[in-house]
């Protein structure tokens, strides 16, 4: 077992009865009640009512499923998980991490519904695989945000009390939990977080808008809960495209399928996930075979890596006879396994396109948004042997930053950067393989001006014009070896900041360039950007033994110099004047 455990989460609880779903009290209205007449092709019903699991070839075997909880201050979202387990017979704590896969339950089933109506849990005893089944706050949360927190707080459960590889953590959902599996996939994309190796898909309902207006009136009350979507698609739509896994034109529905809106639709993500989709063409869902059908093709479309499975008159395994295509009994599992088995996360994948919901962390990457409550779009592009970047189709970010590290750079790249939106974004470069000096036009090899640099962080940031495309290369000039900055920086006008040179030790002192023109300049032997010639001026600044100095500087209390931006830049001497060194380029703004 691992040695870090996250918490004393262990207490065994007692869950209820197969048929009873495990539920917070969100105030969600009641379902209707099971009855022996209770039709099993419905989105309501059909993960309540007992369906057989065909698990006679796997014998006896002495793991079984446990209760798990989570309590409320862990999750973050105020509501303790319920979730259930299962170790495998050949559990090695110490040997290599065990793949673990996390069954979703439908639409008013419960964390015991996977292991009761289907063999997932067998399946993944007869591998050595783990096994996780979560609530989700609820048995009615379509994957909402805060359904899904609950989820991964239980599969961080797991890692940190269990030996789970996490690079083979895979996802099946049945019925609504097919949707919530895609969605919760297609939202983690974080290299250094949890992140799911494939997806499968069993009768699966993905498009939240589209279960609104399909005609179960009665599941308004449930979509429109503040648990889950908090008003109908009509009144905010946003909601329901951030949680579905497919969105699809309302306009174009029924017929079925439906056109699917590849910018609104959180599946493409799954570029690098194999997915996995089953369902019975029979199913009395009617829009069913049609969505999953058409989604397998558009994945497929796109170069995803797909398998999918047509099922014609499931039937109970309880009595051979009675006809059940909407349940888990369609589930071909050690079809399914065997799909997952060869495939692991690819973390940070050289290539991608991402949606994103909220920003963050993608790949090689990290944005922030423009504006929450709307999608982030970027596409990224590592070329290591040619060691170029290319970022495209940027929208709604108000910066990118880029981990060069992570990207397998192995030299300055050259980088190619474009907005596609009516708004410009910063990008930011980072983690390079040498500590970038300044950018110079591809084309002209002209300093590219305007860029901010951060010596500590080692960064350069340089803003991408809205609907336009900065080309450039990043250059390092080994001279560039010394730092300044100034503290704060923007600086109000009558205010002081602090200067601070951090130049090699040994060094007698600093000639300080303020200019007002950035131009690359052979000076002396080394290479400078901040232009002194008037009406720049230059000052001498002697150093301390350690080669540092830092003094206050006061701003005058002149309207005349807010908004300037000022380009600065230190060359260090030693007691002859001998260049030993040059700082980063500062631009020195006030407000």
């Amino acid at each position: 077992m691992k040695t870090h455990l996250l918490l004393a989460l262990t207490a065994v609880i007692a869950l209820p009865n197969a048929l009873t779903a495990q539920t917070a009290d969100l105030g969600l209205p009641e379902l209707p009640p099971v009855r022996a007449d209770s039709p099993r092709d419905s989105l309501l019903f059909a993960d309540r009512i007992e369906v057989g699991q065909d698990n006679a070839a796997y014998g006896s075997y002495s793991a079984t499923v446990q209760s798990g909880f989570v309590d409320a201050t862990i999750t973050g979202t105020g509501f303790p998980e319920f979730f259930r387990f299962q170790v495998p017979d050949s559990y090695d704590p110490l040997g290599p991490g065990h793949p673990m896969v996390v069954a979703y339950h439908g639409f008013g089933g419960s964390s015991q519904t996977p292991s009761n109506q289907s063999t997932v849990d067998e399946e993944c005893n007869a591998r050595g695989w783990l096994y996780m089944a979560p609530t989700g706050i609820d048995d009615k949360l379509f994957g909402a945000p805060i359904s899904q927190q609950n989820t991964e707080a239980a599969i961080q459960y797991m890692i940190d009390n269990y030996n789970v590889d996490e690079d083979r953590i895979y996802m099946v959902g049945f019925s609504m939990g097919g949707g919530v599996t895609a969605n919760f996939a297609s939202r983690r994309r974080d290299p250094d977080g949890i992140m799911i190796a494939a997806v499968g898909m069993v009768s699966a309902t993905f498009d939240w808008v589209m279960e609104y207006n399909e005609g179960f009136p009665a599941l308004h009350d449930w979509l429109t809960n503040e648990y889950n979507f908090g008003a109908p698609p009509s009144v905010d739509p946003w909601p329901y495209q951030q949680a579905s896994g497919a969105y699809n034109v309302e306009t174009s529905y029924p017929p079925f399928p439906g056109t699917m809106v590849d910018e609104k639709s959180m599946v493409l993500n799954l570029e690098d996930l194999p997915v996995y989709i089953t369902f019975d063409s029979l199913d009395g869902l009617n829009h069913v075979p049609l969505i999953n059908a058409k989604l397998e093709q558009d994945l497929s479309n796109a170069g995803f890596t797909t398998q999918m499975r047509i099922q014609t008159g499931t039937v109970d395994p309880n009595d051979g006879v009675t006809l059940v295509p909407h349940s888990w009994a369609v589930l071909d599992e050690v079809e399914m396994f065997d799909f997952f088995e060869t495939h692991s996360v690819d973390r940070v994948p050289a290539e991608f396109s991402a949606t994103q919901d909220l920003g963050g962390p993608v790949s090689w990457v990290e944005t922030d948004q423009f504006t929450p409550g709307a999608f982030t779009y970027v596409n990224g592009d590592a070329d290591p042997q040619g060691d170029a970047l290319i970022l495209d189709g940027v929208a709604n970010a108000t910066s990118v930053s880029v981990d060069g590290a992570a990207a397998g750079l192995g030299a300055m790249p050259r980088v190619t950067a474009t907005s596609d939106d009516v708004r410009s974004f910063v990008l930011t470069l980072g983690d390079m393989p040498q500590p970038p000096s300044y950018l110079t036009d591809a084309t002209t090899g002209l300093l590219i001006p305007q860029v901010d640099s951060d010596p500590a962080a080692q960064t350069l940031s340089v803003t991408v014009p809205a609907g336009g495309t900065q080309d450039f290369d990043v250059v390092h000039d080994p001279e560039w070896s010394a730092a300044l900055t100034t503290t704060p920086n923007p600086v109000s006008i009558g205010a002081a900041t602090q200067v601070d040179i951090d130049g090699p030790a040994g060094a007698f002192g600093a000639w300080v360039i303020v200019a007002v023109e950035e131009e690359l300049l052979h000076v002396k032997g080394v290479t400078l950007a901040a232009k002194p010639v008037p009406p720049a001026f230059l000052f001498f600044v002697p150093l301390d033994g350690s080669g540092d100095a830092s003094f206050p500087a006061s701003i005058p209390n002149d309207p005349g110099f807010s908004g300037i931006r000022l380009p600065v830049q230190a060359i260090i001497v030693d007691g002859g004047q001998v260049p030993l060194a040059v700082s980063n380029l500062w631009g020195f703004e006030v407000d």
